[in-house]
């Protein structure tokens, strides 16, 4: 499965184990914030000032199983 850009940061690392080292990387994980599991990637993108499209190539290349 592919990794969009309206996935929660949890979605993502639910598709993909390989995708938290991304997800640190960007230091976009805090499981104990709300964002975390409602924020879709495209919007943590915006508000973190990441390349959304850098930020989406790197998540699905960490997923071995992306279709």
């Amino acid at each position: 499965m592919k990794i969009t850009r309206d996935m929660s940061i949890l979605e993502a690392l639910k598709i993909s184990k390989n995708s938290a080292a991304v997800v640190k990387k960007y230091d976009l994980f805090c499981p104990s914030c709300k964002g975390a599991a409602e924020d879709t990637v495209q919007i943590v993108a915006v508000n973190r000032g990441i390349d959304l499209e850098t930020l989406l190539a790197e998540l699905n290349k960490s997923n071995p199983r992306q279709s």
